[in-house]
């Protein structure tokens, strides 16, 4: 299994499964396969795809589920990177599929 096709073909709304509490617990669930691809294996990171980079080997993951859009349906997590600015006025996009966002929290 590739760990971008798996994310990519990640999504628990479509699947029917998403409880918003999570009381089945089919959210965590869903998750594992990933975590377990993610610390079995590294990452290569370069810089504008020079021939240079860093092993990055993951030793820990924390996963968070947030859904994109309004609703009282949707399930949130307020403290993704790419939500809007506090002003209102920026509108701030989702990260594009297989980037490494790096922060003082970890990478996401």
């Amino acid at each position: 299994m590739d760990l971008k096709n798996e994310i990519t073909k990640f999504n628990l709304r479509e699947n029917g499964e998403v409880d918003k509490d999570d009381k089945n617990g089919k959210i965590s669930e869903a998750f594992k396969p990933i975590a377990e691809m993610i610390l079995s294996g590294h990452f290569k990171v370069s810089k504008n795809n020079s021939d240079s980079y860093v092993t990055v080997h993951p030793t820990c993951v924390e996963m968070y589920y947030h859904e994109e859009g309004e609703g009282d349906d949707k399930i949130k997590d307020y403290i993704v990177y790419h939500r809007d600015s506090d002003n209102g006025k920026k509108k701030e996009t989702v990260f594009p599929l297989g980037v490494l966002h790096n922060h003082v929290s970890g990478i996401d």
